[in-house]
């Protein structure tokens, strides 16, 4: 059966069977499909707006899957551009610091990192240097 998350489709074979945990604890394989589910659900929304800002109708419309996808200067077209908007991870280290191990969150590019959309809303300083990297 065909289950869509965050635009994704997952096949999944539930069997009739029971699945014993324990020898005592007997789960049925729904259960399990939930829990599957539940943590896949929590991925798909690790982005969305700052909430209590002024937003356009337009504003309202921006998700990681449809941000400007078109070439930005029509003009000046070059064969080898790529769009680079999307979802990003983020760091915020002091600016002498080496390259981050771990990423603080998502921020959705093109969008400053001070910006409703960027679904951070945070300001940095001059001592601050800012990490993306896009997997």
């Amino acid at each position: 059966m065909p289950v869509s998350i965050a635009g994704f489709q997952f096949y999944l074979f539930i069997h009739t069977c029971y699945i014993t945990l324990h020898k005592e604890i007997q789960m049925k394989p729904y259960l399990l499909l939930f829990t599957l589910l539940l943590n896949m659900s929590s991925y798909a929304q690790q982005w969305k707006p700052i909430e209590g800002k002024i937003m356009s109708r337009w504003a309202k419309k921006v998700n990681p899957e449809n941000t400007w996808q078109e070439y930005p200067r029509p003009q000046f077209v070059r064969s080898t551009w790529k769009n680079l908007n999307g979802l990003w991870d983020y760091a915020v280290l002091k600016s002498n610091a080496p390259e981050p191990r771990k990423y603080e969150g998502k921020i959705l590019v093109p969008f400053s990192f001070e910006s409703t959309l960027s679904g951070l809303g945070k300001t940095i300083t001059q001592k601050d240097q800012m990490w993306y990297r896009k997997r």
